[in-house]
Parts: C-alpha cells; sequence; structure tokens
C-alpha cells in the first residue's frame, strides 16, 4: 500500500514539477538494449525536508532500501548554522520523509567522527549500502584533508557500519584487517547468496575504470572474505558507479557519467544479464550543455539510481546526480528517464 501511494504522489510531482521536458537525450541506435523515450528534470521532492532539517547544501544520495523504507546517504553537509560531516534521509511514503536531526531539530551526523579523528584533519563520507540479515549496511571512507597523512594500509581508511534496529542508529564494525580495496563501493547487489560489489577505482594518472568484488553475503562483515572478480569491466568511468536490478528490462542496470572531458555533463545507462557483465555499450540518457570549468567545475558526478522510486519495474527510472559547481555548493537533482524495451 505505502509503495503504491509513493508512486502516485512521485508520479504527480512529476506533472506538477517537471522542468526541461523537451530535454530528450539522443536515441540510441537499432542495436542498442533499450530507447530512451524521454528524459527531464524535476524538482527536488524532498525540499521541504531539506529546509525543515537546517540544511542549504549537501551532495550524496546513495539509496540504501530496507523493509521500512529507503534511506539517502549524504557527504559533506553544509547547515544553515554550521557544517556537518555526512547526513542521512529517509523516505518512508511521500508524506513520511525526514532527515536524522538532533534534538534542536538540525540535521545530525549519521556516522560520527571518533577521536582521535577530528573535523581540522578528517571527513566521512558513507557511500553503498545493502539491507541483509535483518541488518542494514553502509560502507564509508575516512577522508584524510592533508592527503600526505593518508596511511593505505591503516584499517580505518574504508569502514562499515550496520544499523540493527533503526535507521537512526548506526555502529561501527570494528576489524582488526582492513578491506582489500582503497576506495568504498557505491553500489551492491545480493544475488544467490553473494555480494557483488561496483568500484571506480584509479589506475595511474586520470586512468579510471570499474571493477567488481564479491563476498558471501553471510561474510559482509569479514574482510578477509573479498575478492576482486573483475577488473576494468569498463574503462574510462569516473566518479562514481552505480547498479541495480531492472525488472521492466530483465537487466542489471548500470549508471555513470560520461568521458571526464569529451562528455562530463552526461549521464549514461548500460545493461547486463548477471551482476558481472558483460555489460553493453553505453546509452545516454541525460545531458547538459556546456564544459568543464577550472578545477573540473560543470563536471556531474554521484549518478546514483533510485528503484525505489521506479515506475512500472522500471520502465520509468529515476536518478539523482550532483553538479562540481566549483567555489559554491549545491543539492543532487532529479532525472525522470522513460526507456522503451525494443524487445516488446
Amino acid at each position: 500500500m505505502l509503495r503504491i501511494k509513493f508512486i502516485c504522489v512521485l508520479t504527480l510531482s512529476v506533472i506538477i514539477f517537471a522542468c526541461n521536458s523537451d530535454d530528450d537525450t539522443v536515441l540510441p541506435d537499432s542495436n542498442s538494449p533499450f530507447n530512451v523515450e524521454h528524459s527531464r528534470k524535476l524538482a527536488m521532492f524532498w525540499s521541504d525536508a531539506l529546509e525543515s532539517a537546517s540544511i542549504n547544501f549537501q551532495d550524496g544520495g546513495n539509496p540504501v532500501q530496507y523493509p521500512g523504507g529507503t534511506i539517502w546517504t549524504f557527504g559533506d553537509t553544509f547547515l544553515k548554522d554550521g557544517f556537518r560531516t555526512n547526513s542521512v534521509f529517509h523516505i518512508e511514503d511521500m508524506n513520511n520523509m525526514e532527515y536524522l536531526i538532533d534534538s534542536l531539530g538540525t540535521a545530525e551526523v549519521m556516522i560520527p567522527l571518533k577521536a582521535p579523528e577530528n573535523l581540522e584533519e578528517h571527513r566521512i563520507w558513507p557511500a553503498g549500502g545493502i539491507y541483509l540479515n535483518q541488518k542494514m549496511y553502509v560502507f564509508y571512507e575516512l577522508i584524510y584533508l592533508n592527503e600526505e597523512n593518508v596511511d593505505k594500509n591503516s584499517v580505518k581508511n574504508i569502514g562499515l557500519v550496520k544499523s540493527k534496529d533503526s535507521w537512526k542508529k548506526w555502529e561501527r564494525v570494528d576489524n582488526e584487517v582492513k578491506f582489500p580495496f582503497n576506495t568504498p563501493p557505491h553500489s551492491i547487489i545480493e544475488k544467490d547468496n553473494f555480494l557483488y560489489l561496483y568500484f571506480v577505482e584509479k589506475r595511474s594518472g586520470l586512468d579510471s575504470n570499474i571493477d567488481i568484488y564479491r563476498v558471501p553475503s553471510i561474510d559482509i562483515e569479514n574482510p578477509l572474505k573479498y575478492e576482486k572478480i573483475a577488473e576494468s569491466i569498463v574503462t574510462n568511468v569516473y566518479g562514481q558507479v552505480t547498479v541495480a536490478w531492472n525488472t521492466y528490462l530483465d537487466k542489471f542496470i548500470m549508471c555513470h557519467i560520461g568521458d571526464l572531458f569529451d562528455d562530463p555533463r552526461s549521464i549514461y545507462i548500460r545493461t547486463a544479464d548477471s551482476p558481472t557483465g558483460p555489460f553493453s555499450d553505453p546509452v545516454k540518457i541525460y545531458t547538459e550543455p556546456g564544459g568543464l570549468g577550472d578545477n573540473f567545475s560543470g563536471m556531474f558526478y554521484c549518478p546514483y539510481l533510485h528503484p525505489e522510486l521506479f515506475i512500472n519495474e522500471g520502465e520509468t527510472i529515476f536518478v539523482t546526480f550532483c553538479v562540481n559547481e566549483g567555489n559554491t555548493f549545491s543539492n543532487p537533482y532529479l532525472i525522470e528517464v522513460k526507456i522503451n524495451d525494443p524487445t516488446q
């Protein structure tokens, strides 16, 4: 019932708040796994909750679904009266959504720093997560503001938190060995009692590709059980990557931005029959004019699929993404994409 109510109100918000509705992307050729009927930017349906929690700006918006709703995790969060290192937003349905807040009603930190960590030297950025074994898990990265101080061998660089009873209460999973990756996964898929974790990992220089790790579902807390099973399955991908199951296409779909220099303001989707691929050629689902400015300003990042919002089992998909605004900050943007399966 909540799911139906959520979709109906979201559809109404599409009708009322849609903008750039004529911004249809370039349609793919006949060999593409699907066609794009339209793509358009929508207003932030969570803007009232944002204002209520005294948030000016934040980036991220990575979703984790669980039986009680969906959480979105955010990195740097800038409040009207100060700064928070991260935050979390909860959606039960379109009439019940809220941020984790303190006693004053201001956005609270999802994953607090622990001594000797401190705001002068560190930040925590939550990344991908999953509901598993009646718990929610979220990976995070401990950011060092001075990169010269980074110890890549530290067990604290990449961490895992879990929530047993409520999305409002998180505890760190303590480990004596480090996870075998230097960045956190931005997407996790479960299939056949295994978890598949997707990473955009830098090689040398600006070389940045997508890798996949796997771990038995029951061993999510054990860093020694993770193994890299696929490397550079997609090349020349920057920022973040998300993967979700699309029932309408009967395929896994992968979302990422375009080439860092040639197409940094476009979002693409690929499809695959298996969580390990092979993934199809990319289909451009959304684009905006413009190029890169100083310090990569104008670049899209955090292109996150939101299966909790999908309509008609994924015939209409929703994606949030952020834009590097240079010296200013912004909030995620929301786009709706209607697709057609050419085989149906």
